[in-house]
Order: structure tokens, then sequence, then C-alpha cells
């Protein structure tokens, strides 16, 4: 999972470089430690197939397991906004979420392909207190 991250207390801002995803496997694209992050802004960029999953995990301690905490993206719960059902983006598109993550120490984002050959490139910034 080749990813660039920036953060500074308050504040985080991370991208990977574009994965190729292979048919029904899930793929790992970005980990952020969101300990002191309130808010993530999230904008994926799928090109060539479209998406048959993306999958928010996060946990709430380091030596905790990662658990799945979105993997419907309907706006409710932790995802105050989103431009669409992003575990179903299409080709050729680009989908973004706002998503609360107060109280987790870290975030995991994971995605999965119909058909080989779906490339993603992720990108998330955070803040602090909203």
């Amino acid at each position: 999972m080749p990813q660039e991250q920036s953060k500074t207390p308050g504040y985080v801002e991370a991208t990977n470089a574009v994965a190729a995803l292979t048919a029904a496997a899930t793929v790992d694209l970005l980990e952020l430690q969101v300990a002191d992050i309130a808010q993530l802004v999230v904008e994926i960029v799928v090109t060539t197939q479209a998406l048959e999953a993306f999958i928010m995990q996060g946990k709430t301690h380091p030596s905790s397991a990662y658990a799945t905490l979105k993997a419907a993206w309907t706006v409710g719960g932790i995802v105050v906004d989103a431009s669409g059902a992003l575990n179903a983006q299409g080709a050729g598109t680009t989908g973004w979420a706002v998503v609360n993550v107060e109280g987790f120490h870290s975030i995991k984002f994971q995605a999965s392909a119909a058909v080989d050959g779906a490339n993603v490139t992720i990108r998330a910034r955070g803040h602090g207190a909203v």
C-alpha cells in the first residue's frame, strides 16, 4: 500500500499511489492515523473498471484490530455527506465523502473490483475539532 502522508497535530493529508485492483480481491488503499482528527474528506478516482466494494475500517486503539465501519455508502451515521454510493463507483468517475472519525485511532480504506484492471487513486484530508 504505497502512500504519502503529511501529519501534524490536528491535521492529516494523504494520497496513495494508483492501486490496480483484481476481480473480487479486497485491497488496502490508504491507512491514516486520526487520533486528533474529527473529520475526513475522502476522494476516490476510479479508472478503467467500476468498483465492486469500497470499505472504511477503523480501530479505536493502536493494539485493536480493524473493524468495518462503512461498506454501504449512504449518508447518515458517520457519513456526513457523499457524492453517491462509493461502493459502486463507476469507471471514469470521481467520488467523495465527508466522514466523522472523532474517537478513532486510525482509519483504513479498502476496495475491490468486479473485474480485473480497475485503477483507483484515493486522497484524504482531515482536520481537528469541527
